[in-house]
């Protein structure tokens, strides 16, 4: 019997490895300790020294937003498995309503607007949004984005380790993001 429990053992954790096994591609001179030492502010040369050549980078406009409640936070939430590893889950937040601005600043979007209260502000300027339901709780101005890619799924399909740094309109370091893409 003992010996059936240990083969029992060794063959669930085989299997959890395979279920927990990525298909990462790096960049060339990535790791996961230079990753940690990236700050917020950091120059393009700094992050590169660290890091090296990301490999992509994409830049992307995001529009103006106009939110009507708290900013909604993340959640992490950590447990340990009876296998002893640990793990954490991100519950993410619905968020405020937001409205979404076209360049001409009219409205184009609106997002996680569960009553339907702004759903009659889509092509109202914002002169017509401030009289018909106030100033809005946060705003989040146009900005232009360029992130920095340093990992890839390696393969066709799989789960990967997302890393990038996200750069500011100035160039500077907005933010790193890394989580896991489980396929």
């Amino acid at each position: 019997m003992a010996i059936f429990g240990g083969l029992l053992v060794v063959a669930l954790g085989a299997i959890t490895a395979l279920a927990l096994t990525t298909h990462t591609r790096y960049a060339p001179g990535y790791s996961e300790a230079a990753f940690e030492k990236v700050s917020a502010g950091a120059r393009p040369e700094e992050v590169t020294a660290l890091l090296g050549q990301p490999l992509s980078r994409e830049t992307d406009r995001a529009p103006e937003r106009w939110c009507y409640g708290a900013r909604a936070q993340v959640e992490v939430e950590e447990r340990r498995s009876w296998l002893l590893w640990s793990t954490q889950r991100f519950k993410l937040p619905q968020g405020p309503p937001c409205l979404v601005f076209d360049d001409a600043g009219r409205v184009r979007e609106v997002v996680r607007d569960r009553d339907d209260r702004f759903g009659s502000m889509v092509g109202k300027s914002k002169p017509d949004v401030l009289r018909a339901v106030g100033e809005p709780m946060y705003q989040d101005p146009a900005r232009t984005c360029t992130v920095l890619f340093y990992s890839a799924l390696d393969g066709d399909d799989g789960s990967y380790k997302v890393r990038s740094v996200v750069l500011d309109e100035g160039g500077l370091v907005l933010e790193k993001v890394a989580y896991t893409l489980w396929d």
